[in-house]
């Protein structure tokens, strides 16, 4: 990419959010790069952004992209900043590292890049020539932070007590007062440091939607995005027939809480009724389970140009068909 993929317009560069629409390019977890542009819940969270911002969240929306692109932005077009990004394990942080903060840096516009040149960088920490940085690792010790994500802080408390606890006294207590922070996860059980940080959020959400209570900047904003506000969680509606029992399910969801699925969100859901705790109901929910993925997978495979293994697809199938009289 070359200076000259993007127009020099100094109000637009001013603009944090037309840069984050016009940018950054980051890639998929099939390894598919694209050009970042906010989807609608991305969007929904950047316009009702508060200081402190805990995020309730369905899998695969893009939030730990979004997020950390914004860090990044913060970072390369305000001089000293320090930003920091929390991940539940090492492994992970690498990740985060080398595809949501290297990988839009190294694809930035030419003459934003040696604009910005880092003066000093490692696998976990870039320093820019402004005096700011960002960094990821699995906790944040030491000085004071600009900017903090703290990515599936759920899975950090299930699984990590303890650094839970670490993190929620170390790390948040060392962002100034006025500063950002998001603690973005997936539910994982009740208990535990996100969950009770959750329920305080979620009270005070009610509260100042009852008008009884105003945020104050050392409290954080409760966002919640469920599975049906992702285009991603539907499946061709096309042969599956809704039983009687989910489409009053489906009419209550629309009466009483508003939430109106299309027919693919239906489809999906039918496929995937939660099984009884016996062999069928198992086996036919994980065959269910197994059609939601290929029908990701193969568009993904096709649009990289990878040629879909057939033989190795078909083996399995056969042997699932044969021993356990299951059909994917």
């Amino acid at each position: 990419m070359t200076v000259s993929d993007v127009r020099l317009d100094p109000k637009q560069w001013a603009d944090p959010w037309w840069r984050l629409c016009n940018l950054y390019r980051a890639v998929t977890d099939a390894g598919e790069e694209f050009k970042f542009y906010p989807n609608d819940s991305q969007e929904r969270l950047y316009n009702n952004r508060w200081y402190l911002n805990l995020i309730l969240k369905a899998r695969q929306q893009g939030f730990s992209t979004f997020i950390d692109l914004i860090l990044l932005d913060q970072a390369l077009f305000n001089a000293n900043k320090t930003c920091g990004i929390i991940a539940d394990t090492r492994e992970n942080a690498t990740k985060l590292f080398r595809n949501k903060v290297k990988y839009p840096y190294d694809r930035l516009p030419l003459g934003l890049r040696i604009a910005r040149e880092t003066e000093s960088e490692n696998t976990s920490e870039l320093i820019f020539n402004n005096g700011s940085s960002l960094s990821v690792g699995t906790s944040m010790r030491g000085g004071t932070v600009q900017l903090l994500h703290i990515s599936e802080y759920g899975k950090i408390s299930a699984k990590f007590p303890d650094k839970a606890k670490e993190i929620k006294t170390g790390a948040l207590n060392a962002v100034a007062l006025g500063q950002y922070v998001f603690v973005e996860s997936t539910a994982e059980g009740k208990g535990g440091e996100f969950y009770e940080m959750t329920m305080t959020a979620q009270k005070a959400h009610e509260m100042v939607k009852a008008g009884t209570a105003k945020l104050t900047a050392m409290d954080f904003r409760f966002h919640f995005f469920a599975w049906w506000e992702s285009p991603k969680y539907t499946l061709n509606p096309e042969g599956v027939a809704i039983s009687t029992e989910m489409r009053a399910y489906f009419a209550e969801l629309d009466v009483k809480h508003g939430i109106k699925l299309t027919p693919g969100q239906q489809a999906a859901l039918e496929a995937i009724t939660p099984p009884s705790a016996d062999r069928e109901s198992l086996l036919a929910s994980q065959a269910a389970i197994g059609r939601l993925f290929l029908n990701e997978a193969k568009p993904i495979a096709a649009r990289m140009g990878i040629v879909w293994p057939e033989a190795f697809d078909a083996a399995p199938r056969q042997h699932l068909k044969a021993d356990l009289s299951l059909a994917i």
